[in-house]
C-alpha cells in the first residue's frame, strides 16, 4: 500500500491575489458556491476578500513529482485549490500542452489528495519567496516533467491558471498576508 502524503504548513496564509507583471495593479480572489467546476466551488474575482489560503509543503509521493504541495484553505484545511490540468510536455511537439484535454481548466475547491494521482498531479504547487515578507508567489508544478503554471487566465465563467508568454499583460498568482494592501 502507498504511503499517505505527510504534509505541513509553510509561509504566510493570505488571501489568492493576482499582480499584473508591470507590478501597478493586483486582483483578488476566492472560492464562491454561486459558480461551481463539476459541482465543486470555483475560484471567481472579487473586489475584495477574507477568505484565507495557506501552502503546505508536503513530502513528495513518489519520485515523479517536484518538492512543493498543496494551497489549502485555512477555513477546511482539507480542501485544496485544484487546476483543470497541467502542462503535460509533449514529445512530438517539444512544447507543452494542456493536459488533459478537452476538461474545464477552471480552478476549483476539491477534496485534497493524498495518494499520487491525477488530482493530486494538478493540486501539486510551489510557493517561492518574493522580496515582500507579506506575499509569496505561488505556481502550480505537477510532476517534474510538467511544465509550470503561473499565468492567471479569467473568463465570465472562472479563473484558470496557465503557461505565460511574458507579456507585461500577464498576472501571476500569490498568497498575501491579511492586511496587507500593498506589499
Amino acid at each position: 500500500m502507498a504511503a499517505r502524503l505527510s504534509c505541513k504548513p509553510q509561509g504566510v496564509a493570505g488571501s489568492l491575489v493576482g499582480i499584473h507583471i508591470s507590478g501597478n495593479t493586483s486582483e483578488h480572489f476566492e472560492v464562491s458556491n454561486s459558480k461551481e467546476v463539476n459541482g465543486y466551488p470555483a475560484l471567481i474575482k472579487v473586489d475584495k476578500t477574507d477568505q484565507m489560503f495557506q501552502f503546505f509543503q508536503c513530502e513528495p509521493p513518489s519520485k515523479k513529482y517536484k518538492a512543493g504541495g498543496q494551497l489549502r484553505s485555512l477555513k477546511n484545511t482539507s480542501m485544496c485549490l485544484t487546476p483543470g490540468q497541467v502542462q503535460r510536455y509533449d514529445h512530438d511537439s517539444g512544447n507543452y500542452s494542456p493536459y488533459p484535454q478537452d476538461v474545464d481548466d477552471r480552478i476549483s475547491l476539491q477534496p485534497c489528495m493524498d495518494m499520487h494521482s491525477l488530482l493530486l498531479r494538478k493540486q501539486w504547487f510551489m510557493e517561492t519567496e518574493t522580496e515582500y515578507g507579506c506575499r509569496m508567489r505561488v505556481t502550480q508544478q505537477g510532476w517534474r516533467t510538467d511544465g509550470t503554471s503561473d499565468t492567471i487566465i479569467m473568463s465570465e465563467n472562472g479563473v484558470a491558471i496557465g503557461r505565460g508568454d511574458s507579456s507585461r499583460n500577464e498576472v501571476k498568482m500569490f498568497l498575501q498576508a491579511k492586511g496587507s494592501l500593498e506589499c
